[in-house]
Order: C-alpha cells, then sequence, then structure tokens
C-alpha cells in the first residue's frame, strides 16, 4: 500500500443542519394530525408527501462527504454520493496547483457540487480554503480543504508542478 502523505474527510453540513428542517417537520405533523382529525385525505396526502421529500433531501445533505488524499503518486478525491469511486489525478496530469481562499456563495452560489466560471468544477464544503488544480490537457478543478498548511506542504514534496 502506497504511503498518504495528507488525507482529509469532510462532511458538507454539520448536524446541526437538521436544525432547519424541523419547522417543516413541525408543519407536515400537525397538517397530518389536522388532516386525520379531520378526516381531510388531502392534508393528509401532502402531509406525508412532503415530509417524505423533505426527509429524503435532508438524508442526501447529511450523507454529503468529500475525501481529499495526496500521495506520492497522485491526488485522489470524491464526493459521495456524487462521486462514490476515488477520482484519482497523476501529478503528470497536472499542470498548475493553488491553494486559494475563497467565497462559497460568491464563487460557486452556495456548498456542495457545482460549477464556476473562474474554477470550473467545484466540489465545496464548509469553510473558505481550496485547492485548484489545473490540468495540462485543460480543464480544472476545485476542492474544499480543511488544512492549507498541511496541503501546502504535501503539495512541496510531490513531483515538480507549477504551483
Amino acid at each position: 500500500m502506497e504511503k498518504t502523505n495528507y488525507r482529509q474527510s469532510r462532511k458538507i453540513f454539520n448536524p446541526w443542519f437538521i436544525c432547519s428542517f424541523l419547522p417543516v417537520f413541525a408543519v407536515c405533523i400537525y397538517l397530518a394530525w389536522d388532516g386525520a382529525r379531520r378526516d381531510d385525505t388531502i392534508n393528509i396526502i401532502c402531509a406525508v408527501s412532503t415530509f417524505t421529500i423533505s426527509g429524503t433531501v435532508l438524508l442526501l445533505l447529511l450523507l454529503q462527504k468529500m475525501t481529499l488524499i495526496t500521495g506520492p503518486e497522485e491526488i485522489s478525491y470524491n464526493y459521495f454520493p456524487v462521486i462514490s469511486a476515488l477520482r484519482k489525478i497523476p501529478w503528470a496530469e497536472i499542470h498548475s496547483i493553488q491553494i486559494i481562499t475563497y467565497n462559497p456563495l460568491r464563487d460557486f452560489g452556495g456548498w456542495g457540487f457545482k460549477v464556476s466560471k473562474k474554477y470550473g468544477k467545484g466540489y465545496t464544503t464548509t469553510g473558505n480554503t481550496g485547492l485548484w488544480i489545473k490540468f495540462t490537457a485543460g480543464g480544472s478543478v476545485f476542492l474544499s480543504i480543511i488544512n492549507p498548511d498541511e496541503v501546502a506542504h504535501t503539495i512541496s514534496l510531490s513531483p515538480p508542478v507549477t504551483k
């Protein structure tokens, strides 16, 4: 097994994010209770449907997780559930790499898998520091990082690329 220089795993939303869904769930429970009390099938169906859809969206948001691995041969990343297998970028395919500070809302329109005119494909989580990788064949990818100093150190140990 190859030696890993740096590894990070990070969820897109913290568990407190569930609190933003509590009002939706409370309204659904009230509508279902009120519909049952008044024998109103439409209220019950709407409440159960909204509860199911909201719960599914919440579950997908809470399951999202980005993993970044830098090693001597490549940089690997995934963004579960959008990308389940590790995508590998060999150092030979990297034209340049930069650690930058960014604004998730301004640069990407939020968090998650996004596309930016400036940075290309972006996989962003909480925080404001990222790794911008430009490929020799064109195109780029942007990955959120937790510890910019550690990432900078591992990049400095990598095969030469324009930094």
